[in-house]
């Protein structure tokens, strides 16, 4: 065999040399992989963060054979959570927080001391003589340091010290990050509860403040019903008895839908509530009603109403409309009038004036009125229902019973619709005036509530 030359020995020493560090770096990665493995293991079956910590800190004291290790957690009042593996002498736990941590929690970065500052008071043997400090961050947040210190003066932190410190605080910094989003997302539950109870509640409330049932009146039959976009809505509905055989109604729209509306709708009904205990005509309490709510709402806010007293002696319905969509009367033959007189909608000029319009309702003739949640819902290809529709529907069914045929309308508006979500808030108003030959309304067709 040929002995090996200079080039020889010397290719063979660096091929050594890169397998003992190809060996290393396996062992590097092992231990690493074998860190995370057995860490994981441990903090995965236990879900409280306390106890996750208390694993990682404990792990740290055994990998690094370490006289100190704890984990630092300081909070925005000053004080600090400690969770400590191995801490011989507690009391020097402020003072290296004081002196050392806190002034570097700002800039979020892990160091090593291989000997304390000098500002640092000596309680040898109990100081220890050198500190490696792991920042726990998240990408929004510092949490705070996994500390590991030593007593042995000479004692120093390697970089593959340095790497498995980095694997523990990298799993600390993500059971913090998990506990936060956690309880992030259990506040966010309780204030979603908090509102739905809160929505539930107003959605009772605004129920009972509309009529549970229509009035029975001799020789008129009457229905109403409202349905909500959302829990609660801007539309709104009443029956108010007036004094001499007159009852006041009313049918409004708030802009808007939802809770913000619905505030409006119960602002709407107490001023409409007040003008009908003066016993104001229409076009006054719609003049009224317009300067109240003017006051009150903001210039973005406006109502659409109706209002009319209808005359039960005299079978006469006194009414003024306040921008909103024509209510329709429906004569016993021939196309439905549109009742249009009235003025502005309300709560946008101060000096709005109303005019005021009495219709007489004779045998077999119906007064319909609605909000525009009715003619313009649209189905899935934008196509409105629209008020052709609900004329033919009325005109159809006439002769049922007011709460049956608004049933039908809720129901034919749904029908077209489809699966599509309702876009606005649906009121209906059906009142007729019997035909001579029947002396009331049927008590089954006055139910103490429509049901669609």
């Amino acid at each position: 065999m040929n002995p090996l030359g200079p080039e020889d020995k010397k290719e063979a020493e660096s091929l050594r040399r890169r397998l003992e560090s190809l060996t290393v770096n396996l062992l590097d990665s092992y231990e690493e992989l074998d860190l995370i493995y057995r860490t994981a293991e441990r903090i995965m079956v236990n879900t409280e963060i306390h106890r996750q910590l208390q694993l990682i800190v404990e792990e740290a004291s055994q990998v690094f054979e370490a006289e100190w290790s704890w984990i630092y957690l300081p909070d925005v009042h000053g004080s600090a959570q400690v969770f400590p593996g191995r801490v011989p002498q507690p009391f020097l736990l402020d003072i290296l927080h004081d002196r050392i941590l806190k002034g570097r929690m700002p800039k979020g970065r892990t160091f090593t001391l291989n000997a304390l500052p000098s500002d640092v008071p000596d309680f040898e043997p109990a100081s220890p003589c050198g500190l490696h400090a792991q920042v726990l961050k998240s990408e929004q947040e510092v949490y705070g340091f996994l500390c590991v210190g030593w007593n042995a003066p000479g004692r120093f932190f390697t970089s593959g010290e340095a790497k498995l410190a980095n694997v523990l605080g990298t799993m600390a910094s993500l059971a913090l990050q998990n506990d936060s989003l956690h309880r992030q997302r259990r506040e966010e539950e309780k204030a979603l509860l908090r509102i739905q109870e809160e929505m539930r509640l107003a959605s009772r409330i605004q129920r009972d403040l509309l009529p549970q049932s229509a009035p029975r009146i001799e020789g008129y039959d009457l229905a109403g019903y409202t349905q909500p976009a959302l829990t609660v809505g801007g539309d709104y509905f009443d029956f108010i008895p007036l004094g001499g055989q007159r009852l006041a109604v009313a049918l409004g729209d708030v802009s808007g839908k939802g809770l913000p509306a619905s505030l409006l709708m119960a602002n709407l009904q107490a001023t409409i509530r007040g003008q009908a205990l003066l016993d104001a005509s229409p076009a006054v309490a719609l003049q009224v009603s317009n300067r109240l709510l003017l006051a009150s709402t903001s210039d973005a806010k406006f109502v659409t109403l109706v209002y009319g007293a209808l005359d039960v002696k005299d079978h006469r319905f006194l009414y003024s409309n306040a921008g909103h969509d024509p209510p329709l009367l429906f004569p016993v033959h021939g196309a439905p009038r549109e009742l249009s007189v009235g003025g502005l909608v309300l709560g946008v000029m101060d000096n709005a004036a109303y005019r005021e319009e009495g219709v007489s309702l004779q045998p077999g003739e119906m007064l319909l009125l609605y909000s525009d949640g009715i003619p313009e819902a649209q189905n899935g290809a934008e196509c409105e229902f629209g008020v052709e529709a609900l004329v033919r529907l009325v005109q159809e069914h006439r002769a049922e019973p007011a709460p049956r045929l608004i049933e039908r309308i809720f129901c034919a508006v749904r029908e077209h619709c489809g699966s599509d979500v309702q876009q606005d808030d649906q009121t209906v108003i059906l009142i007729r005036r019997l035909p001579l030959n029947k002396e009331g309304p049927h008590p089954s067709s006055v139910p103490s509530a429509v049901s669609v």
